[in-house]
C-alpha cells in the first residue's frame, strides 16, 4: 500500500512539473519588450469646436534611465485647415527632455466659426525621435505613436430667411410726445397679420417690415402703416432697425429705432423673432411675431 502512495505522488509531481514547464513557455511567447520611447498617453480625443481651452495632448517619454532626448509631431487632416479650423498653441511641435522629464504637451485650440460642417479629424503622429515612437508592447509591437483628435462641430443650423407673414402680438403703446409712453404699457394686436420682405443692398441682405407700430399708427391713431428696415446677422440671430433707413414716413421729423432676435431650436426653424420697437415720441412696443 505504502509503495503505492508513493507512485502516485511521483505521478502527480511529475503533472505538476510539466504544467509549470508548459505555463512557462506561454509566458514566454508573450513577454512585454521594455525601452526608451515616445508615446502618447491615449489614442483619441475629442473636443468641441467652441472651447476656449485648448485639447491638451501628454507627449509621454518612457525610459529605463534619466537621459534626455527629442521628438516631433506632426498633424495632418483631410478636412481641417491649420490656422482655419485649429491652431497649435505650443511653441513647438519639437519637445526636448531633460534628464528628468517625462512628460511634455502639445496644446491644440480649435477655431470657432458659425457655419455647421462635419466634424473634423486631426491625425497627431509621433514623426522623428531620439528613443523608439510608440508604446512598447506585446511581441515587441508598439502602438500609441499616432493620436485621432475629433473637432466636434457645435454649430446650429441658421435659419434660411425672415422674409414672410405672422402674427404679432405686442405690449406697448402709443407715446407722450416726450420719449415716454402715454399711460401704462398695454398688449395690443392691433391689425396684427405683419409682412417682412427681404431686399438686397450691395452685398448685404435686408429686410423690411410692412409696419413697424404693428397696427399701432393705422388702427390706434386711424393714420396709416409705417415701414421700417433692419439688418439681421444669422449667425447670432440679431436684429437691428436701421434709424437711418427707417423714418416716420407718416408724421415725420422722428425716425424708429430698436433690436431683436430671431429664435429656433438649434434647428434651422425660425419659431419667433422678438423685437423692441420705439421712436422719440414715445410710440414703444415688445413685439413677438410668429410665423404663419
Amino acid at each position: 500500500m505504502m509503495k503505492k502512495n508513493i507512485q502516485f505522488l511521483n505521478i502527480l509531481f511529475a503533472f505538476v512539473m510539466v504544467a509549470i514547464v508548459f505555463q512557462s513557455c506561454k509566458e514566454d511567447e508573450y513577454v512585454y519588450s521594455a525601452g526608451d520611447a515616445f508615446h502618447f498617453a491615449s489614442g483619441a480625443a475629442e473636443i468641441p469646436e467652441s472651447s476656449s481651452n485648448p485639447q491638451l495632448i501628454p507627449i509621454i517619454f518612457s525610459k529605463t534611465s534619466a537621459i534626455g532626448g527629442n521628438v516631433t509631431v506632426e498633424i495632418s487632416s483631410p478636412t481641417a485647415i491649420e490656422g482655419q479650423d485649429y491652431v497649435v498653441t505650443s511653441p513647438s511641435t519639437t519637445f526636448d527632455y531633460g534628464a528628468n522629464d517625462y512628460v511634455d504637451t502639445l496644446y491644440i485650440q480649435p477655431i470657432d466659426n458659425s457655419t455647421q460642417q462635419p466634424n473634423h479629424i486631426l491625425n497627431v503622429v509621433l514623426a522623428s525621435g531620439s528613443a523608439s515612437l510608440g508604446y512598447p508592447g506585446l511581441e515587441g509591437t508598439t502602438s500609441l505613436d499616432t493620436m485621432v483628435v475629433t473637432i466636434i462641430d457645435d454649430d446650429c443650423p441658421q435659419i434660411a430667411t425672415l422674409a414672410g407673414s405672422y402674427t404679432s402680438s405686442t405690449i406697448g403703446g402709443g407715446g407722450d410726445g416726450s420719449g415716454a409712453i402715454n399711460g401704462e404699457a398695454a398688449e395690443f394686436t392691433y391689425n396684427n397679420v405683419r409682412t417682412i420682405t427681404e431686399e438686397t443692398a450691395g452685398n448685404n441682405t435686408r429686410y423690411v417690415i410692412d409696419d413697424i407700430t404693428m397696427g399701432l399708427y393705422l388702427d390706434g391713431y386711424g393714420s396709416s402703416n409705417n415701414t421700417a428696415t433692419f439688418d439681421w446677422t444669422p449667425a447670432s440671430g440679431t436684429i437691428t432697425i436701421d434709424m437711418a433707413a427707417s423714418p416716420d414716413y407718416v408724421y415725420g421729423g422722428d425716425s424708429f429705432f430698436g433690436s431683436g432676435m430671431a429664435v429656433d431650436n438649434c434647428d434651422g426653424i425660425l419659431q419667433e423673432i422678438q423685437l423692441d420697437w420705439s421712436n422719440s415720441y414715445g410710440d414703444q412696443g415688445m413685439t413677438v411675431l410668429s410665423p404663419q
